[in-house]
Parts: C-alpha cells; structure tokens; sequence
C-alpha cells in the first residue's frame, strides 16, 4: 500500500477500486460517490455514471423558436402505442423554455417571463409533466432568475433554484459611478444582515420533498468581495442572472455584470469569478450585423468537457475552459479560438 492508496480511503491500490467501483450497478455506484471526496473524485474523473444515467436511445429533440408564433417543437420518431398522445405542452399552447437540464425542461406557461403564472418540470422522453407550486414570494416580478439542477446519474429527484429579488440598503453612490449592466466602479461597505456576512439567499424546491426551502449560500473559497457587491448592486430593470449549467453537483449562474457564481449545492456555499474577454457594458447591437442574431456570449456545460464560456464578437469566435484547482482557486484558459467569416453563407442560411 503507498501514498495515493491512503488517499483514497481503502488498502486497494488505485486501478484496483476504480474497476471495482466500474462493477456496480447504477444505483450503488452513485451511493458509493457520496462516501468520501476521494472516491467521488474517482468516480467523476473516469465518468463511471455515464454508461449508467443513458442507457436507452435518445428519444428526440425539442427545439425553441424565437420570433416565430410557435415558439416550441418536438422532434421525435412517431410512436407506434396506439391512442397516444402528447402532453398539452406540445399541443396548441405556447409555453417558453425557461431552462434544460440533463434532459428535463423547466417551462413557463407564458412568453413574456413577466406574464408567467405558473412553473412546469417536463420530461420529454416521458411526457410527464409537474406543476410547480407558487414559490413564497412575489411572482414574478420578484424574482432574477430561476434555474433547475438535475443529474439522472446521481438521483432520480431535481431541484429548483430561485434567485429572489432583494430591496438594497440605502448607497451613497452617484448615477456616473453605476454603469447600464449594474456594476460600480466604485465600492461602498453594504450595510445589512445579508450583505455584512455576503450571503445569497435562495429559494430552492425539491422534488423529494414537494415544497420551497429558504437557504442561504456563504462564501466559498474562492468569492472575493468585490464581485459579490457587483453581482448584487442595484441594476436597474436588468434580471442579475441570465442563465444556468448544472454540472457534477454545482450550478454555475452567468450574471449579467459579467461575473460566474457557482454554487455549491450540498455544501450551501457560493463562488465567483470574473468572465474573461471584453466587461461590461456590452455592446451587442453593435455587432448584430456580424453575429446573425447568434448568441454573443453563453455559458455551457458538457459532462466530459466541464464549463466553457462562448463569447461571439463579429466573426471572432472564442471559448474559454473554466479551471477548478484543488485549493481552490478558479482561472480561466483559452481553448480554441476561431474566425467564423469563410462560413458566413452557410451560417446565414440556417439563421
């Protein structure tokens, strides 16, 4: 037995316990990755949950239109049960995808976020679908964002992160000092309970339990003061988050002040880092002409490949690589880089 065996916990050498662990099925594999660090690091670095969270053939595609009357499409083979049929999701009502995670969608039942009234998990592979209950605050014109956590390969449960708006504190700070995207260029100590010990309070739903949790997230490792006091300055009409990526057991949040908070759902802690390329505020009309409508910036999340951010400015594409390290630090690198102007006609022709 050497150094890396005690590391991981047992007297089995290495290769050893990761074909051990390779053995077990499913469900006590995902058990097992809850024992220790190590062994959930063993399990995440060999992707040994993959084989088991898709076994079956994909079953379709569902796509969101933008701009058109019918915003929402589900592509699949025609099924061969007879008198079945599609939930009323993909019938003549007009939901919107608020998000997707690991193949489930969250749905607003209307376009406009604003005239939403009710929530809906949906599962297209099953064509189930789960209203959410109201959420214990104002809805929705209180809330900055809504996200869904879901990891087929750990649990068959998923959860809802609700960021609620939060009144600030009086600030002493002058219009020039607060840019368009809420962030300041100078910063004033945040008075308050909340912003003293830099807290981010969630609502969060669990399908386990059925109902709305209040939790409060402390800083982690790595959640330097400034960011915080970005990510939460008064901003106008502006929702502080745009979109979120669930990944191995973390939701990473893209502010729109240009900052990614992570959460760290088990461990109720947060941490942030600042969006490499060009700050805010951004400028997206000004390259319109160039970017087809295409997204100009999108945080994604690939099982294999971990968390990229995407910015697209002209034809200048390029995608960074968030890295983790073990103390905790967090840095992006540049992982490809690419001109997108040879290939203007064929990505026109799709826009």
């Amino acid at each position: 037995m050497d150094a890396d065996d005690d590391a991981n916990g047992t007297c089995f050498p290495y290769d050893v316990l990761v074909d051990i662990l390779r053995r077990l099925p499913g469900r006590a594999l995902a058990e097992s990755r809850c024992v220790c660090r190590p062994w959930r690091a063993i399990v995440d670095v060999h992707n040994l949950l993959l084989p088991h969270a898709f076994p079956r053939e994909f079953p379709g595609v569902y796509t969101t239109y933008y701009g058109f009357s019918s915003p929402s499409a589900f592509f699949a083979r025609p099924t061969s049960r007879p008198g079945s049929q599609r939930p009323f999701i993909w019938g003549d009502w007009s939901p919107a995808v608020q998000q997707h995670c690991n193949g489930l969608l969250l749905i607003r039942d209307r376009y406009n976020f604003a005239d939403a009234k009710d929530v809906y998990v949906c599962n297209p592979a099953t064509m189930r679908c789960a209203l959410l209950p109201s959420p214990p605050t104002p809805w929705p014109c209180d809330v900055e964002g809504m996200f869904l956590a879901f990891d087929p390969a750990v649990s068959r449960h998923h959860e809802v992160f609700l960021l609620p708006a939060k009144k600030m504190p009086p600030r002493r700070l002058d219009l020039e000092q607060i840019d368009p995207s809420g962030s300041a260029s100078e910063f004033v100590e945040l008075e308050g309970d909340m912003l003293k010990n830099r807290t981010v309070p969630l609502l969060v739903f669990s399908s386990r339990i059925g109902e709305w949790e209040n939790q409060k997230f402390a800083p982690g490792r790595c959640a330097p003061g400034h960011l915080y006091d970005v990510v939460m300055a008064p901003h106008g009409v502006q929702k502080r988050a745009w979109s979120g990526e669930y990944w191995r057991g973390s939701l990473y949040v893209h502010c729109h002040s240009g900052v990614l908070m992570i959460l760290r759902c088990s461990q109720r802690m947060y941490d942030m880092v600042q969006l490499p390329g060009i700050s805010p505020p951004y400028d997206d009309e000004k390259y319109r002409d160039y970017t087809w409508s295409l997204p100009t910036r999108s945080v994604l999340a690939s099982y294999e490949r971990g968390v990229r951010y995407v910015t697209l400015q002209k034809c200048h594409l390029l995608v960074w690589a968030l890295v983790e390290s073990t103390n905790g630090k967090l840095e992006w690198m540049l992982a490809h880089e690419a001109d997108l102007k040879p290939y203007d006609y064929l990505i026109t022709s799709f826009n």
